[in-house]
């Protein structure tokens, strides 16, 4: 997919500058700006840039790189020395008279520091190529952005926008990392009717264990996405989602609810229609926390959560759906409300202190092909479930989260019935692992084994 590309990078940038991939802005002139026809004029002739390529305009005033611009816009005309700037690819920050102002052509942002939220706070998706092309804004992983001292919003841009970390080119999956260094270091993201996309973002608390109420990364739009994003050393939670159809994949929340708080979530996803894929929650030793809670008719898939004995390893309400999932450690590693009902499919739990899969007899859960392995109590109020209680661990967890089978052959107890790979049914009086003995083999000559009767 091609992008609308802008560039942070916090060793080499500047905020004045338009966000190109240059290290440092091209053209650099002090002319004069006009409002009305979004014309500035330069003193020499404009050089290094072109039509299409984004300027920024700034107030003379302007004198540090952590200062962020009037305007940024993308350039539809260059005649003599005046630059016109398109109608609509346009950001004004903050107003600007006509007059004497300093216009930058390309050059790297500098990103935000503990004075500044810029540009996640404030650029948008209005700021498109010609092609109109997505606007994606990279963040160069060589040094740590120091958030603000107060929370983020991202700009409830009405067209789609990006964030993403990078190491060399962007798209590359490099992580960066967005450092949050008081309690108040919290980011919230909004969208409209269309997603907002933020990749590769490790969010690290300097000094985890503040006091505050505030979850780290709140999603209180909809259709927003989050692929490869991380948290770790959250005083409360991790990640908050109310909007609708919100997606999560292999995002990571570790050592979350350092602060011993009640009721805090690794991830907590409240919206219909949301998504988490891959996702991993660690930590919650609080005995009212939670790794993982969904409500309204959430879709969890082949995610993991590990837990020093929190009350819930995996927690859900109303029409859920939860396939492939391991919950390990958690006083109940699977937990529903007074009325929760979902399916559970495929779902492992182990070393639960009180219950593998705890469902209140009010509500309605399907287990299908499920395992529970060293748990107190196996299970309440399920329905049609399948649960396997193992002499010796059914599953391995290897160091890098992953889950694999120590016993592949066996998938599920239902009753008095196994469920082998194959999918056939034995009953229980049957062995399931009988001994092969050894047949004696019958020697024959060549000819007999080729069809030529016996010599």
């Amino acid at each position: 997919m091609p992008f609308t590309e802008f560039y942070c990078n916090p060793s080499v940038g500047d905020n004045r500058n338009a966000g190109s991939s240059e290290s440092s802005a091209v053209f650099v002139d002090t002319g004069t700006y006009t409002n009305a026809s979004r014309t500035f004029v330069c003193s020499v002739t404009p050089t290094g840039f072109a039509v299409g390529d984004f300027v920024s305009i700034c107030q003379t005033t302007k004198t540090l790189a952590t200062d962020m611009p009037n305007i940024i816009a993308r350039v539809t005309s260059i005649t003599g020395n005046s630059v016109v700037l398109d109608a609509t690819a346009i950001l004004t920050f903050t107003a600007i008279g006509d007059g004497a102002a300093i216009l930058r052509a390309k050059g790297h942002w500098l990103g935000m520091t503990t004075t500044n939220s810029f540009p996640l706070a404030n650029v948008t998706g209005v700021l498109r190529n010609a092609a109109s092309d997505i606007v994606r804004v990279n963040f160069k992983n060589n040094v740590n952005y120091n958030l603000v001292t107060t929370a983020i919003s991202t700009n409830n841009s009405t067209l789609q926008m990006h964030w993403s970390g990078y190491e060399n080119v962007p798209g590359d999956d490099g992580m960066a990392v967005f450092q949050r260094v008081s309690p108040t270091d919290t980011i919230t993201c909004h969208a409209s009717s269309v997603a907002m996309r933020m990749s590769n973002i490790y969010f690290l608390n300097v000094t985890p264990n503040f006091a505050t109420n505030a979850a780290a990364l709140t999603v209180s739009g909809s259709n927003c996405i989050f692929v490869r994003c991380c948290i770790v050393g959250s005083n409360m939670s991790g990640v908050i989602s109310v909007g609708t159809n919100n997606i999560l994949k292999e995002c990571f929340v570790g050592n979350f609810n350092t602060s011993n708080t009640l009721d805090q979530y690794g991830f907590r996803v409240t919206g219909a229609g949301s998504q988490l894929f891959n996702c991993t929650s660690i930590g919650g030793s609080q005995s009212n926390s939670y790794c993982l809670s969904v409500s309204g008719g959430a879709f969890v898939e082949k995610c993991l959560a590990i837990s020093n004995n929190a009350f819930a390893g995996i927690h859900f309400s109303t029409a859920d759906y939860i396939n492939k999932t391991t919950s390990i450690g958690s006083a109940n590693a699977f937990y529903a409300t007074s009325s929760g009902r979902a399916v559970l499919n495929g779902c492992i739990a182990m070393n639960a202190s009180v219950c593998g899969f705890a469902t209140p007899t009010s509500g309605y859960t399907i287990s299908i092909s499920c395992i529970a392995h060293n748990c107190n109590t196996v299970h309440v109020g399920l329905n049609d479930s399948d649960i396997y209680i193992a002499n010796t661990a059914p599953v391995l967890v290897k160091e890098d989260g992953s889950i694999e089978l120590a016993l592949p052959e066996l998938v599920g107890y239902q009753e008095n019935k196994l469920w082998s790979s194959d999918i056939n049914m034995m009953t229980s009086e049957e062995d399931p692992f009988p001994i092969q003995k050894r047949k004696r083999k019958i020697p024959r000559s060549r000819k007999a084994s080729q069809g030529y009767g016996v010599v």
